[in-house]
């Protein structure tokens, strides 16, 4: 079981908290993930993660890009 630092981002006070994480199965996860622009602050990019009961929640914006010409 690994153990990791990471920031609570429920309210705006940035809680640390520590979690214990399986084997990498939360990671294996993320990395699998693929997401479009646009996304907002806030927005659920995964829910339920591995059985968890917790969400992958966006913490920045990125806005759809511009074609160059």
């Amino acid at each position: 079981m690994e153990t990791r630092n990471v920031t609570c981002i429920q309210c705006p006070m940035g809680c640390l908290v520590t979690v214990e994480m399986e084997a990498g199965e939360i990671m294996g996860e993320i990395n699998k993930m693929r997401v479009s622009a646009p996304v907002q602050i806030g927005d659920v990019l995964l829910e339920d993660i591995a059985g968890t009961g917790a969400d992958i929640i966006a913490t920045k914006y990125v806005g759809e890009k511009t074609p160059t010409l």
